[in-house]
């Protein structure tokens, strides 16, 4: 069975070993072998705490509720945006949430170019000019909103 989960590439090193720590804690009498994964586990960047945790969630029969609950602790801590989203994928892989079937909008060039346009007159303090660009960009349904370094867009 392990031979099975490690040769294939479906799941990321991380899920594989929480896949074998759990099979493992089922199993019962086998401390030795758990404590290797978890040693592993530890390798790879999980935190004691999230070890702790996790195990505590998969001793009791897998508690999905609280597993959910632990991936939105996680997703609330001061962790960057990559990250989470990172999360948010593999706990998707596991739980099949369908995170990974969400696609960003597709701005139109026009829109990016507007935006573009926007921040150069915000550089040079034209808000007049500047306020004007994001109300072009709003008539054609889309929303440019100020970042601390750039924009976002979004479509209305």
């Amino acid at each position: 069975m392990f031979a099975d989960i490690f040769e294939r590439d479906v799941l990321s090193f991380i899920q594989r070993e929480w896949v074998t720590i759990s099979v493992i804690s089922t199993i019962g009498e086998a401390e030795p072998m758990l404590k290797s994964h978890l040693l592993i586990c530890l390798n790879l960047g999980v935190v004691p705490e999230q070890l702790k945790e996790f195990t505590e969630i998969i001793n009791n029969d897998l508690d999905t509720p609280q597993a959910l609950a632990f991936i939105w602790d996680m997703l609330k801590k001061e962790i960057s945006d990559s990250t989470k989203y990172a999360l948010l994928l593999e706990a998707d892989k596991i739980f099949d949430l369908g995170f990974n079937n969400i696609k960003e909008d597709d701005i139109p060039q026009e829109i990016i170019d507007i935006a573009n346009q926007r921040l150069d007159y915000r550089a040079k303090k034209d808000w007049a000019m500047s306020d004007k660009l994001r109300d072009q960009a709003k008539t054609k349904g889309y929303l440019i909103e100020d970042t601390t370094e750039s924009f976002k867009i979004s479509k209305i």
